[in-house]
């Protein structure tokens, strides 16, 4: 019960700081400000990551050790931790989905991002602008162009993704590789029964 717990509260907490950003972006007009949010929220978002990659196994070794305490047997939770290091998006894709929750906001702020600068230097913005309070027919042209910047950007971001992906493949790590050594080593900053070896 307790991990849910934690990983909605980091979501909640992700989501909150993704939209106190987002405001501040929308409500400054300069550039400059717009990518440091950005930026902080990419770190914020990396941030919560690690923060849950390193709370959880220490709840379930606290949990682990109440358990036994009161008799009950310890929750063996090794094989989790190995799929989600070896088979991080079939077998493992439970406990990674949990720590990619709290990229989702992130990831909305990057498109929206990405979409207005896409936009941004199209020609005729004033014109776009005008068309949306207008006709219907104009109203469907700019959502269709609106729509087609969305897909450009998702494209961006998506292919931003896979090169990062194969950047740390190229190291000879993986992402599931150092999320699965923090999660060792928090896990024995608590100790006790169920323990991972390695």
């Amino acid at each position: 019960m307790i991990l849910p717990i934690a990983n909605a509260l980091l979501d909640y907490l992700s989501w909150a700081a993704s939209r106190k950003l987002v405001r501040h972006a929308i409500e400054s007009d300069s550039r400059a400000i717009a990518v440091g949010h950005l930026l902080a929220d990419t770190g914020l978002a990396l941030a919560f990551l690690f923060g849950l990659a390193l709370f959880l196994p220490m709840a379930i070794q606290g949990m682990n050790r109440g358990f036994v305490w009161v008799g009950w047997p310890a929750v063996e939770w090794d094989g989790f931790l190995e799929a989600a290091a070896a088979a991080p998006f079939s077998q493992g894709l439970m406990v990674n989905g949990m720590l990619l929750t709290t990229l989702i906001p992130t990831a909305l702020h990057f498109l929206v991002g990405l979409t207005i600068l896409t936009i941004r230097p199209m020609p005729g913005q004033r014109l776009m602008a005008k068309w949306v309070e207008g006709h219907r027919g104009k109203r469907l042209m700019v959502e269709t162009w609106c729509l087609a910047a969305f897909v450009v950007s998702c494209g961006i971001f998506l292919a931003g993704c896979y090169l990062l992906w194969q950047a740390v493949a190229l190291s000879g790590a993986t992402v599931g590789g150092y999320l699965y050594e923090m999660a060792l080593w928090s896990a024995r900053l608590v100790g006790g029964p169920g323990l991972p070896p390695g």
